[in-house]
């Protein structure tokens, strides 16, 4: 009792000194902040002892009081008045002199006692040091975060491949660190990487342990006091830190393996913070319906409510850790992929041309040239990408690939010329990379590639009488088609007018 008398004055006197808004670093010493830390554990396990015991005195209180309320006059027996109060109720349990008796109707328990204005007065000692706790503890995480230390960042990004564009598959096969995998896709192999940063999980152990306790304390407004503290120091320390490093502009950091590893390891930071408060999330409400009383109709059950509803405005913040992930992810694909992927679809088209004889149609079946130049830069894409990006982050790359490389494909598809056999050669590398690309990302494509699948079977008709069977298989308007919507007429008539082979009356019959 001594030592905790001690310590509740030394981390008194430390709260006085910090200023309302953050200590700085010189404030407080570690010897004070332990103490701090031992005055709120004993401060939360006053708390909830005390609570246990008003629980225990309300089940055993309420069978007797409610025998009594059912016995002629037992009312009188069960409320008492001011002076059979101060005659039978123990001093600690009586009312405050300045209030009168507030009787609970189920109970017939006082309510304001002596004891349950102390516990208010511990409560707001408790958050004003919770507070501060939070805040310097999220700070210091913050303040020894390992991102620079971080292993397997030596290299930085480079979306030179190294090969020759008429590169062959048995060349992709033989360069380090990457392989085929099932069907023919390629996967990356392990790589010592760090994705993520210690802060994460440092702030987390910090915002968890401060929530825990706080339920633990069974005080729904201390739960709403210390939810919205954390909120403030995880957007104040941690999401600002990670958006300005996100959200840095590549082109800067081209060539720059710091700088990548920056940027990079913020976007996964922000996608593991959005599991880890999910997680936090789904214990702290199994917590608070395992340690707090059971729903009756009671006071319990607003109390029960008001905790769930800080804990979900805690909740909530995860869609701010997705938003900026998002923003970030969005001008990675604009800064790097977008680039990226137009690079690898010129270079992959280079002296590709779409208008083939008999015997040239043979030549490019049999040496898949784009199809070969594809899979490498493609390949080498995923093998910088997949060790550096978590999952999510990774799977979102990707698409974000896919699509720019869909729109673009389309866009060089209108601006080139064709013949029968051609057609069948872009049907053929359309099918191909499909293919290839589902196996890598492991997703269905056909929402991004159906649009290329239709221009591919318009370019491929023999005659405009079998475009004629497209258009009269397409649905009819106002249907409602899942996937890509269909190419009309009108787009359908201009990919044939990059027919050579087709005559212009014929297009203009349709």
């Amino acid at each position: 009792a001594t030592r905790a008398k001690a310590q509740a004055r030394s981390a008194a006197r430390a709260a006085e000194r910090v200023a309302p808004s953050r200590a700085s670093e010189d404030a407080i010493s570690d010897a004070e902040f332990k103490d701090i830390t031992n005055v709120l554990a004993e401060a939360v396990l006053i708390s909830r002892q005390t609570a246990t015991f008003n629980r225990f005195l309300a089940s055993r209180a309420a069978p007797e009081a409610q025998a009594l309320a059912d016995v002629p006059g037992g009312a009188e027996r069960v409320f008492l008045g001011p002076a059979a109060i101060a005659k039978l109720v123990p001093l600690s349990m009586q009312p405050t002199r300045d209030a009168g008796a507030v009787v609970d109707g189920a109970t017939g328990l006082v309510r304001n006692t002596p004891l349950a204005a102390r516990m208010r007065w511990l409560t707001d000692v408790y958050v004003s040091l919770e507070v501060f706790f939070v805040g310097r503890s999220v700070a210091k995480a913050m303040a020894l975060d390992d991102v620079d230390s971080l292993t397997g960042w030596q290299d930085a990004v480079n979306s030179d491949p190294g090969a020759g564009t008429g590169a062959s598959a048995t060349q992709h096969r033989a360069q380090p660190g990457v392989r085929r995998g099932p069907g023919g896709a390629f996967a990356s192999e392990a790589r010592d990487i760090q994705q993520t940063s210690s802060c994460v999980g440092d702030m987390f152990f910090v915002v968890k342990t401060a929530l825990e306790h706080v339920i633990s304390m069974q005080r729904p407004a201390a739960v709403g006091a210390v939810a919205q503290c954390v909120i403030s120091a995880m957007n104040s320390e941690f999401l600002s830190a990670m958006e300005a490093c996100a959200l840095s502009s590549w082109s800067g950091a081209a060539g720059q393996a710091p700088a990548q590893r920056r940027i990079l390891v913020a976007i996964n930071n922000l996608d593991l913070a959005c599991v880890y408060l999910q997680k936090t999330v789904d214990g702290l409400r199994e917590m608070i319906g395992r340690e707090w009383p059971p729903e009756g109709g009671g006071d319990g059950d607003s109390d029960r409510a008001a905790a769930h509803a800080a804990i979900d405005t805690f909740a909530a913040f995860a869609g701010k850790f997705a938003h900026a992930k998002q923003r970030a992810l969005e001008q990675l694909g604009a800064q790097l992929l977008k680039p990226w992927m137009r690079t690898i679809l010129q270079q992959s088209y280079r002296d590709i041309k779409y208008v083939l004889t008999d015997e040239e149609f043979n030549d490019v079946q049999n040496d898949n040239l784009f199809q070969k130049r594809f899979v490498l830069k493609f390949g080498h894409l995923v093998q910088q990408l997949r060790p550096r990006l978590a999952g999510a982050n990774y799977a979102a790359a990707l698409e974000l690939s896919i699509a720019t490389l869909a729109q673009d494909w389309e866009r060089a598809i209108r601006q080139s010329k064709f013949n029968m056999l051609g057609g069948i050669m872009f049907e053929k590398d359309v099918r191909e990379i499909q293919r290839f690309l589902e196996q890598e990302a492991d997703v269905p494509l056909r929402p991004r590639f159906g649009r290329l699948t239709q221009m591919a079977d318009a370019l491929a008709v023999e005659s405009a009488a079998d475009a004629k069977q497209l258009l009269l298989a397409r649905p009819a308007a106002g249907t409602d088609v899942a996937g890509p919507a269909p190419l009309s007429a009108k787009e359908i008539r201009a990919l044939l007018e990059n027919r050579i082979d087709v005559a212009d009356s014929d297009i203009s019959s349709l």
